[in-house]
């Protein structure tokens, strides 16, 4: 009996970051060997990857193009998208709003010159980056390629519950669909047909 085929869909920046929250350097991963043990004996089909394009800062570009050549010489598909850089506006950032409740309490114990300095700071907007064209890359693939019935088995390696419709839309289709994280994910844990835990020590023999 033929084993199902799998297909991993990554969304690099949700699992870079679970995994940096544990301690492990998602860059460093021997992504092929992490894919058999995650599968056990499925058959694997493909591992997708999917980011956002930095832009900007030439030693970030560098490292980004860096690792994903490394992640194509191991076999992965990368998908890339764009990051855009959006202004947060000061009565919107909640870090702003508690350093306005510090001054207001402390201000009659400081310096003038020194509270007009954290006033000013206070009026300043905070640059801030977006992910643009991969979550819904991820999730056309997710629900296309159920269509089209190239995969029996869909592990998602992401915590995000902004992808519960496209899980949703891939089991209607008779896929399965495994969620797979370091952090914890509620909302998708409960559309998926298992959600996979992963703690610091499933990743110490598949550091390259």
């Amino acid at each position: 009996m033929p084993q199902p085929r799998s297909t991993l869909f990554i969304d690099g920046a949700n699992w870079h970051y679970g995994l940096k929250s544990i301690g492990v350097d998602s860059g460093r991963l021997n992504y092929s060997r992490m894919a058999r043990k995650l599968l056990i004996d499925r058959e694997l089909t493909e591992i997708r990857y999917y980011v956002g394009r930095v832009s900007g800062d030439l030693q970030r570009v560098r490292r980004q193009n860096r690792f994903l050549r490394r992640l194509e010489e191991q076999g992965l598909h990368v998908f890339r998208g764009r990051v855009e850089k959006n202004w947060m506006a000061p009565e919107r950032n909640p870090v702003i709003q508690e350093l306005r409740e510090v001054i207001a309490e402390s201000q009659a114990a400081l310096p003038s010159d020194f509270v007009e300095k954290l006033n000013a700071l206070c009026l300043r907007r905070t640059p801030y980056y977006v992910e643009k064209q991969v979550d819904v890359r991820i999730a056309v693939d997710l629900v296309g390629m159920a269509h089209r019935n190239e995969y029996d088995v869909a592990y998602l390696l992401s915590a995000d519950g902004d992808f519960v419709p496209a899980v949703e839309e891939a089991k209607r289709f008779g896929k399965r669909v495994f969620a797979v994280s370091a952090q914890q994910g509620r909302q998708l844990a409960k559309a998926v047909d298992a959600f996979i835990p992963l703690p610091l020590e499933w990743f110490l023999d598949l550091r390259e």
